[in-house]
């Protein structure tokens, strides 16, 4: 069978057809009602549904249709004229404004009529957000609102455009014509270095980095119309660990100021964004790197423009605050765009305080800003109209400072001169005694009771003004009138608030808080305390993501007055500013960072030297590490805290350490440093890190020494491993770990699934007498779907059955992709690219059918073809590799347990494929024949041996597998290494005891079944 029932394509079809007719969606709301009725039906649709979708995007478990897949149903829907039914049919069944405003676009009624559309992207009274919405809804939509889309995003790009511009004016730019100069001259030079560098603008908050940058961009801007591409690493989801979400986001920002030019680069955009068949578990690896096909593509339309690229890199300090290799693993990144021809490339970058110590040769013009000198100062007074008579004492007391010179200068407008403080006092209080007088001197009393202590809220709106802070300060109830009024005050003090992202909401600026928050919290801990209770409830009733994120950061500050620490999703702690951690108490501080893998003090360039390990606190920070996939900066951490000395080898942190080099698929490293601990008990291991836990009883599972077998019998460890077991394609589930639990455990039925087929399922129908039912079937008809969606165009064969399918499920293959990313293995991707293009269409493999190849995840390709146990271990063949091995050893081990062979240990009650197997020579049938060997191999020796000429069908496939093509020399090899073995089974009449034999003395499964039939083609020399 070499697809789906019709009926379940159906079904799958309909499921799509929700999904692309939403905007995000519960996957339970897309399944139609037949596909619910049946679990194992239910679970065919959900897997095919969520390779076609973003999954859990906002933590909230909703998933999203990605681009290509909803372009492609919807342009199906249109041209069957099926359009207006489906939306019909979807308006039914409910939505969310979201999808009404997609189901508006996609038929242009209503609010996106053309006609309304058009006229709203003219109109410069139409707001962002509306113009926002657009935008999103006619790149879901697609249609004749096509024709709309370069100029709303062109207007888009107007509003962020504008909002710069009016932070360079409320900055009040002045001075700094030296640096300017040098910032201006730094874009005109030539850029031919080999490595990126940047024009760095560092000094401390409130001095004027961010204005400079964007003055000079502005500049730029006019003299040269560059192509700007800002980065914000304080922006949510913007990280160096996902170098193809970040290089789709250049390619976004490129694509916008090249609109009416950028159609191939929109292409390269959709195809870098899809996900394809086989290559899901993947996911994780590959974003971690540089997606050439997309880089290329922008290179391609930045030369076509013509233009320079001016890149934009603000608060460098986030970037930093992640890890001591986030800055150096960016420029890196830099350099694979500027290789793939995006240049002329400029880069402008600002940040607080030594944010690119880490790797100071990337600088190429440093700007260190102090304060304002006397002229500068002394011209920003006069713009802020302050009499002359106050501005020396302005400036005395301000030393430069643009924030004090602000505050000041609003004092003297508003109360004179005599409100400014004595020029004798402390000038690190000046700033804190300016924001006390201003606050307290609120033109409306209603405002000042409520601002004071009401700011310690960040993002504050006229209902949190009503429903919060009025009742939070026993203040009487407002009116909903009084609390606009009082809004509209607020946002008029411009040198307290400023414009957020969501309307109806400003912002207290950062700098201001820096300033204000450790008074209040202080002075008033018990209303701080009230307010941030009320405000975490408020913040939690809403449902967008800025509210998430107020949520939990107020929820944070309450543990000042003794709150036990909260749950802290990553997803959201991860878009915490430097400033919004450094509100925070020390004790949510700690907790934030261990929750989102930031770095804390220890090991840092900076960290201050002679400093004690302390090795608990490097436990905590390597799993967070682990967790969050940083395995460049863990290694960094790893490496620091092996140099600072010994550790204990069976505590905590030596057991980190092991945990990195397992995820990373360094296996043997991690089992050198098992062998070096003492045994631990079952009590011990239940007593550590979860994730520490469950990688020791991975380990032991793959060893299979006694340790996995009195583990699997403790009742606390078990818990550890079944939270680990929800992971679908982890090793505590399908893994050596899973099948030795699965043989203890009579009681598996196989029912569970999340979006991954279980193996464990196949083999217990087909392998273990007395389990019967149709999840084995679903197991390997899902494998094979998976399959026959790689056949390349114009092929379509059969493609493998059975266990040669199902090994298409393998877990191990990640730890190699893993693997492949870590230094000095660069080579194994490579070798795997040219694999896999040989490979995916060996005749002696896949007879007729021919696959297409997974360019950005080649060992994925490998995988999804069912031979990554094969490749693995002809890979260490021709070039030794520890690692490698061991994580072939164990893949191998697995092939063989998915085709009947059991090897991990004892079996399962009722295992009885060891004697007999369902094999024929075409690997696709059902007969009855003693089993020598697994089924897998079987069917092959079988299949070559049948061929219509063996001889050449066994060469061919060993050219496939050699990496030169030359079947000769590699015929060489396996003479030279297995020679007593090969000898002895020349002897041997039986095609299939020969392979036994050769198997048993290890000759790779690669180059098995073709080794077998040349023995009777061929004299082998085995002098």
């Amino acid at each position: 069978m070499s697809a789906l029932p019709e009926a379940t394509i159906a079904l799958i079809d309909a499921a799509k057809r929700f999904a692309a007719l939403s905007g995000r969606f519960t996957p339970h709301d897309a399944l139609p009602r037949e596909a619910l009725q049946n679990p194992g039906l239910a679970a065919v649709v959900a897997s095919a549904l969520a390779e076609a979708c973003d999954v859990d995007l906002d933590g909230t478990g909703r998933w999203l249709l990605r681009s290509n897949e909803r372009r492609f149903v919807l342009t199906s829907l249109r041209e069957s004229g099926a359009l207006s039914a489906a939306v019909g049919q979807r308006m039914a069944l409910g939505y969310d404004p979201e999808t009404r405003q997609l189901l508006a676009a996609a038929l242009g009624t209503g609010d996106f009529a053309e006609t309304v559309v058009e006229r709203d992207i003219a109109d410069p009274g139409v707001d962002q957000a509306r113009i926002a919405a657009i935008v999103t809804a006619i790149e879901r939509a697609g249609g004749a609102l096509m024709r709309f889309l370069a100029a709303a995003k062109s207007r888009l790009h107007s509003f962020e455009r504008d909002e710069r511009r009016r932070f360079v004016t409320e900055q009040l730019f002045v001075g700094r014509v030296e640096e300017m100069t040098a910032l201006l001259d730094w874009f005109k030079q030539g850029l031919d270095q080999p490595r990126a560098r940047a024009a760095y603008i560092g000094g401390i908050p409130g001095i004027g980095k961010s204005a400079l940058l964007e003055e000079t961009v502005q500049r730029i801007e006019a003299q040269e119309a560059p192509i700007v591409v800002r980065l914000d690493f304080d922006r949510a989801g913007l990280t160096i660990l996902d170098l193809l979400r970040l290089t789709m986001e250049v390619a976004r920002q490129v694509s916008a100021h090249i609109s009416r030019d950028s159609a191939a680069l929109a292409e390269a955009r959709l195809v870098a964004g899809r996900v394809e068949q086989g290559s899901e578990q993947f996911i994780a690896s590959d974003a971690s790197k540089f997606p050439a096909r997309l880089g290329h593509a922008i290179g391609e339309a930045v030369t076509t423009s013509g233009r320079p690229v001016l890149l934009i890199l603000d608060t460098l300090e986030v970037l930093r605050g992640r890890g001591e290799q986030h800055p150096v693993a960016l420029f890196e990144w830099i350099d694979h765009l500027v290789n793939a021809g995006v240049k002329p490339l400029h880069i402008l970058a600002a940040g607080r305080g030594e944010a690119l110590d880490s790797c100071p040769d990337r600088i190429g013009l440093p700007i260190a800003l102090k304060g304002l000198d006397e002229a500068s100062a002394a011209q920003m007074l006069a713009i802020l109209e302050v009499p002359g008579p106050s501005r020396a004492h302005i400036q005395d007391i301000a030393d430069g400072n643009p924030l004090v010179l602000r505050l000041a200068a609003e004092c003297v407008r508003r109360f004179g001169g005599a409100a400014l403080p004595d020029q004798a006092i402390d000038r690190q209080i000046t700033a804190p005694y300016l924001y006390r007088f201003l606050l307290s001197r609120l033109d409306d009393p209603l405002l000042s009771a409520l601002a004071n202590p009401g700011l310690i809220a960040r993002r504050i709106s006229a209902d949190f003004l009503r429903e919060v802070l009025a009742p939070a300060l026993n203040l009487p109830p407002l009116s909903e009138a009084e609390a606009l009024s009082c809004f509209t005050k607020l946002a008029a003090q411009h040198w307290l608030v400023g414009p957020d992202d969501e309307p109806g909401f400003v912002r207290h600026r950062p700098d201001m808080r820096h300033v204000l928050l450790p008074i209040l919290y202080s002075e008033q801990p018990q209303q701080c305390a009230r307010i941030d209770l009320l405000a975490d409830r408020w913040f939690s009733r809403r449902e967008d993501n800025l509210s998430r994120v107020d949520a939990l950061y107020h929820r944070l500050q309450r543990m000042r007055s003794g709150a036990k620490p909260p749950r802290i999703a990553p997803g959201i702690a991860v878009q915490f500013s430097p400033d919004m951690i450094a509100e925070l108490p020390s004790t949510a501080q700690a907790a934030l960072q261990r929750s989102t893998g930031r770095r804390s003090a220890q090991f840092r360039t900076s960290a201050p030297s002679g400093r004690k390990m302390d090795e608990r606190e490097a436990t905590h920070e390597i799993i967070g590490l682990i967790e969050r996939q940083d395995w460049r900066e863990c290694r960094y951490v790893v490496e620091r805290v092996l140099q600072a000395g010994e550790i204990d080898p069976d505590g905590d942190l030596s057991t980190a350490i092991m945990t990195f080099h397992w995820r990373v698929g360094e296996w043997h490293s991690a089992r050198q440093r098992l062998r070096v601990r003492r045994p631990a008990e079952p009590f011990d291991v239940a007593m550590m890190a979860p994730m520490l836990g469950v990688t020791l009883l991975e380990i032991w599972a793959e060893a299979g020494g006694p340790e996995i077998g009195r583990a699997l019998r403790d009742v606390p460890l078990l818990s550890i491993l079944g939270e680990a077991q929800q992971q679908p394609r982890s090793l505590a589930r399908i893994g050596a770990l899973g099948f030795r639990s699965m043989a203890l455990e009579a009681a598996f039925h196989g029912e569970a699934y999340d979006r991954e087929p279980d193996p464990r399922t196949y083999c217990l129908v087909h392998y273990v007498h007395g389990h019967e039912g149709s999840a084995g079937y679903q197991v390997e008809t899902i494998a094979r779907e998976r399959m026959r969606q790689r056949l390349a165009d114009g092929h379509s064969g059969d493609v493998p059955a059975g266990p040669m399918a199902v090994a298409s499920l393998t877990p191990y293959a990640f730890f190699a992709a893993t693997l492949a990313l870590q230094p000095g293995n660069q080579w194994i991707e490579e070798q795997a690219h040219a694999d896999e293009a040989r490979l995916s269409r060996l005749p002696s493999l896949f007879g007729d059918a021919r696959f297409n190849t997974l360019s950005d995840s080649p060992i994925a390709g490998i995988a999804g073809l069912g031979l990554f146990a094969e490749w693995a271990e002809a890979t260490v063949f021709f070039r030794p590799h520890a690692e490698l091995r061991s994580l072939a050893t164990s893949a191998e081990r697995w092939r063989r347990v998915i085709a009947g062979d059991w090897r991990y240990g004892r079996k399962p009650t009722g295992w009885l494929r060891d004697q007999w197997s369902p094999v024929d020579s075409s690997g696709f049938g059902s007969i009855q024949a003693p089993l020598v060997l697994d089924w897998s191999l079987h069917a092959r020796v079988l299949r070559l041996s049948d061929s219509h000429d063996p001889e050449t069908a066994a060469t061919e496939e060993l050219a496939g597998w050699a990496p030169d093509g030359d079947p000769a020399r590699l015929l060489q090899m396996l003479v030279a290494r297995y020679g007593r073995a090969i000898g002895t089974a020349t002897l041997m009449d039986n095609s299939l005891s020969r392979a036994a034999h050769l198997r048993r003395h290890r000759v790779p499964a690669a180059f098995l079944p073709a080794l077998v039939v040349l023995l009777d083609m061929v004299h082998l020399s085995l002098d």
